[in-house]
């Protein structure tokens, strides 16, 4: 990324309040840089944990999985293209950081724009961070967006 050309900007999003704030965001520097979005899902396969074996779940689940990430998708690049910037989607199974950072790198992405769910102290601790992981491994720069409602609430600028 030469200063501020931002041409391309990788959205992942997991549907949920964060991802949404972070989605807004990215459309207004969408309009302000004429720059194409990609909304970008990832999955990691399903399974079911039990003491002393690990299931993954059943194909049948898989699907529904898969379709419902589909239609979500579509839905939010629905909303996206009503407020005039061009957008497209992908999805992927894998771990959620090494397909982000694998996606920004395979389609060129200048900045990846991503909600963070604002996680502190031992929840942080227990259930890591994408956002995080995503930060350190990324081809370009990230923006994260916590959300409005997180522990310790900021300015947004």
């Amino acid at each position: 990324m030469n200063g501020l050309d931002v041409q391309r900007i990788l959205v992942p999003t997991d549907f949920s309040q964060p991802s949404t704030e972070a989605l807004e965001l990215a459309i207004e520097f969408a309009r302000r840089f004429g720059a194409e979005l990609r909304l970008f899902h990832s999955r990691e396969m399903p399974a079911y944990v039990f003491p002393d074996a690990v299931m993954p779940a059943s194909p049948v689940m898989f699907q529904e999985l898969e379709r419902t990430a589909r239609v979500e998708l579509a839905r939010l690049e629905d909303q996206v293209r009503a407020q005039g910037v061009v957008v497209s989607s992908e999805a992927a199974m894998g771990m959620h950081d090494q397909e982000i950072c694998r996606h920004a790198k395979d389609w060129g992405a200048d900045l990846i724009i991503m909600g963070t769910h604002g996680r502190t102290g031992l929840r942080h601790v227990l259930l890591g961070s994408v956002a995080e992981r995503v930060v350190r491994r990324a081809p370009c720069p990230v923006l994260t967006v916590r959300p409005h409602d997180s522990e310790h609430p900021h300015p947004h600028a």
